[in-house]
């Protein structure tokens, strides 16, 4: 399995209710949103619309049923607004995405769970129980640009991990600059840098063997551990934790030692 067929399964999985999810400890315990149940009528009048604007290019009224931000995978950047939605719809809805949707039927190729919203069976595209775009995987397009920029930082990017195929988060808080790289389904890698420091020169630390994985309602929870250290970054689906900014938390001995709000956060 190469690299990219590895990477959509973790995206798969990030769309499916978590089968592992660890205890918290009592100062940094998850909970997530109220769900929204819908039933089968409601999801197939969404699924309808959804298809219906896709049919007729109606860009003006899709770009009002979007979950905003609308991720993109890093480095490329999530999309923030009606007007950016709108200028790259046709690089993200290519003809073969725009085919699997516009044939497929609301009541047999779409499902509804109760954490992860209306999803398409090939998990290609989502819904939100509210019937507004939730996730879309990338086009051919886009995963040439990705390809591209990964590339150009792959030779910008000090030798020691160059080695790192999917680059997945960068964080900078006001002292750290952060980079999470997705190593193998649920495995990641934890790389770190003085803030003021260039990507070129040696991390300070870099930590292999993270856990990433997906929280229902919450979004992608990374986990890695040294010693009696922990570190843990929770970002949510709108790239956020519970309306807050990403924190970068140490734990020691189980305990928070510190919380650094990102300042910054590319995912």
């Amino acid at each position: 399995m190469n690299i990219k067929d590895k990477i959509l399964v973790l995206l798969i999985l990030s769309l499916l209710p978590n089968v592992c999810i660890t205890a918290q400890t009592e100062q940094h315990k998850l909970s997530g949103p109220s769900i929204i149940e819908i039933t089968e009528e409601q999801k197939q009048q969404y699924v309808r619309t959804f298809l219906d604007c896709i049919k007729n290019d109606n860009v003006d009224l899709l770009k009002t049923l979007v979950e905003y931000p609308l991720r993109r995978r890093y480095p490329l950047k999530r999309i923030t607004t009606k007007e950016e939605f709108k200028s790259k719809y046709n690089e993200m809805f290519d003809d073969k995405l725009k085919s699997e949707i516009i044939y497929s039927s609301p009541e047999l190729d779409w499902d509804k769970t109760e954490f992860n919203g209306i999803n398409l069976k090939s998990f290609s595209v989502g819904l939100t129980n509210g019937g507004k775009l939730d996730h879309l995987f990338l086009s051919k397009v886009e995963e040439e640009r990705r390809d591209s920029l990964i590339k150009i930082d792959r030779d910008t990017i000090h030798k020691s991990i160059q080695h790192y195929e999917s680059p997945g988060v960068h964080l900078k808080t006001s002292k750290l600059t952060i980079r999470i790289y997705i190593i193998d389904f649920q495995k990641c890698s934890l790389v770190i840098w003085d803030k003021d420091s260039s990507l070129s020169t040696k991390p300070k630390m870099v930590i292999d063997k993270g856990i990433v994985y997906f929280p229902p309602t919450i979004g992608t929870h990374y986990s890695f551990y040294r010693d009696s250290y922990r570190y843990e970054i929770i970002i949510g689906k709108d790239g956020k934790h519970h309306g807050n900014p990403v924190e970068f938390i140490t734990y020691k001995n189980n305990k928070i030692i510190s919380r650094e709000p990102a300042i910054e956060l590319n995912d």
